[in-house]
């Protein structure tokens, strides 16, 4: 088996490196590798070597009227303590 949290292979209940408990591989979702498509359910790819983190598809974060309006107002904040120093205020 091979351990969920270490990586490290072993043949008993309970992983010898970290302690933690024996899972089945198979209960591991299989992910796809973005860079050569290679689907594998480990830390890494074993294909190209890319980390799993980097397998999963990047969320795009759209702009809402309140992040738009927060920002403004931290620009102007910015650009007033840019202006005045902090002993205008």
């Amino acid at each position: 088996m091979i351990c969920n949290r270490c990586e490290s292979e072993f043949n008993s209940n309970y992983c010898p490196n970290c302690g933690s408990p024996a899972q089945n591989a198979a209960a591991r979702p299989m992910i796809r590798c973005r860079k050569c498509g290679t689907e594998f359910n480990t830390a890494f790819c074993p294909q190209c070597g890319s980390p799993a983190l980097t397998a999963f598809k990047e969320v795009e974060i759209k702009p809402t009227p309140t992040r738009i309006i927060i920002g403004l107002f931290l620009a102007a904040i910015g650009i007033l303590l840019f202006l005045f120093g902090t002993k205008g205020f």
